[in-house]
């Protein structure tokens, strides 16, 4: 409070008489209270105010806070709040920049450390989202979660045991919230409820990994994970507002968007595991098991997730029956397989190849045969540009013939190499990058002559060298195919148009 600088005589030092002022004993007894720092209640600062407020020669302003903590207290004390931590905030612009400078593994250490449930209330917000152990509520629906029932455990506690005795995972009690804690009630409604939903994302990704893995330890602001199934990944994972970053045993990082991410997957995939079922014991060396057949590190796993939630839940059956000899049985079969589709595309190639090679050495012999039958059988009475014509008209036929066949496995070279990228894609499930460069299914090429000019020309894709050494093949028949159409047009103009010989010097 302030008031402006009153003009008086001095009494002594720098005071002044406020007497000399005003004639209302009353006001001077106010602002003296104010200035001597006399008031002692809410009741002696709106009395004060009654009585300056009034008046056109003060002019009077007025700053105040008002402590949260009061706030809390008071909404404890009037919805009976128990094992419950409550949080007030003025706007939920506040709520929003106090929750995005806080991590999610800092989150239960800042906001319930002790307590069972967590409430945020929000002045300005319409909105509710809550779940049975979680709320971010306004004034105005307080009312729906107060009645929470007291007696029960808080659900996350149960599901946080489950998953302690399932991974090992550092300082898992001050640490560790399960996604579920984060999902809020179907009936969550406004604007705001959705805002709720991306403001959590990033916990729900992160509790959701640590929920999978064998151990987890904190190693700053990363997470060191290891996921033990068919076989050991290791890496590491930090969340942030917007992005996750994981760094793969090998060294290489990988960033992904969580906008970009399938977050209900993972939460499904943390529910199938430990809620839905009644023995995490046993699904959860299954989704291990499926992780690392879908994945070969770390970034895998998360890119993936849609999948591995999705074949573990729709072949439960069977990897619960499956052994560690049949994994090695498949892994065998799968290697065969991949033997097998290498010959294959071996194959495919050598018969294109040959075919083309058929092709022209019947058009050269189809050639020469059908000169010689026309220069020695053909009656005197046949003028030879007639022979030669008819020569130069089935010469050409044929041409177009071979033409057609070079197209034809031009379209065979396409398909060819998708089915060669669907089965790079589908291996690459199942085989690091060694086993894949042995086994023959890397992607690459590395400095083909006139790559350039085949990929302009859209003959080829950049995906493997074998396209090339088509594309050179099929480069040098569509030469020669172009030579006989080319040369039997100019063999009909010479012989009916114009007489091409003549234009050559003699």
């Amino acid at each position: 409070m302030s008031l402006d600088i009153i003009q008086s005589d001095l009494v002594s030092g720098s005071e002044y008489n406020i007497s000399d002022l005003y004639d209302d004993d009353q006001v001077e007894d106010a602002i003296r209270s104010i200035s001597n720092d006399r008031l002692r209640s809410v009741d002696d600062l709106i009395d004060v105010l009654q009585l300056l407020i009034p008046r056109e020669d003060i002019d009077l302003s007025v700053d105040f806070g008002i402590e949260k903590r009061g706030i809390v207290e008071k909404l404890e004390e009037e919805y009976g709040f128990e094992d419950t931590s409550v949080y007030f905030y003025f706007s939920f612009n506040f709520f929003e920049e106090d929750l995005s400078n806080v991590s999610p593994e800092n989150f239960k250490r800042e906001y319930l450390s002790e307590e069972d449930r967590l409430v945020f209330v929000i002045y300005d917000f319409d909105s509710i989202a809550y779940n049975g152990d979680f709320a971010i509520t306004g004034l105005s629906s307080i009312d729906q979660i107060s009645e929470w029932p007291r007696s029960r455990r808080a659900a996350w506690k149960n599901l946080m045991d489950s998953v302690a005795r399932q991974s090992l995972i550092e300082n898992i009690s001050d640490v560790y919230l399960p996604p579920s804690f984060f999902k809020f009630d179907p009936q969550s409604t406004g604007e705001e409820a959705e805002q709720i939903e991306t403001l959590f994302k990033r916990h729900a990704v992160l509790f959701s990994m640590l929920s999978i893995t064998s151990s987890a330890q904190q190693d700053g602001t990363m997470w060191g994970l290891q996921i033990s199934g068919k076989q050991l990944i290791e890496g590491g994972i930090q969340v942030f507002s917007e992005e996750v970053a994981v760094r793969n045993a090998d060294g290489s990082d990988e960033t992904f968007r969580i906008e970009q991410l399938d977050i209900e997957n993972f939460r499904s995939l943390f529910e199938w595991t430990y809620i839905e079922g009644s023995e995490p014991e046993t699904r959860m060396p299954i989704v291990r098991n499926v992780a690392t057949l879908f994945a070969q590190n770390l970034s895998d796993v998360v890119a993936n997730i849609s999948e591995i939630h999705g074949s573990t839940k729709s072949n439960y059956q069977y990897y619960v029956e499956q052994t560690t000899d049949d994994f090695f049985e498949f892994r065998q079969e799968l290697i065969d397989s991949v033997f097998e589709t290498n010959s294959r595309f071996s194959d495919l190639r050598s018969q294109l190849i040959d075919g083309l090679s058929r092709d022209m050495f019947r058009t050269i012999a189809f050639v020469i045969a059908l000169g010689a039958t026309i220069y020695y059988r053909l009656p005197a009475s046949v003028d030879s540009t007639t022979a030669f014509t008819f020569l130069l008209s089935l010469v050409s036929v044929y041409g177009l013939v071979v033409l057609r066949r070079v197209r034809g496995i031009h379209e065979q070279l396409d398909r060819l190499v998708n089915d060669r990228m669907s089965s790079v894609d589908f291996y690459s499930k199942f085989f690091d990058e060694s086993e894949r460069e042995d086994l023959q299914l890397e992607r690459g090429v590395e400095g083909s002559p006139l790559q350039r000019f085949f990929d302009f020309l859209g003959w080829t894709r950049g995906e493997f060298a074998f396209e090339y050494t088509l594309a050179y093949d099929l480069f040098i028949y569509y030469l020669l195919v172009a030579a006989i159409l080319v040369g039997t047009a100019l063999g009909l103009i010479d012989l009916h148009i114009c007489n091409l010989v003549d234009w050559f010097p003699t």
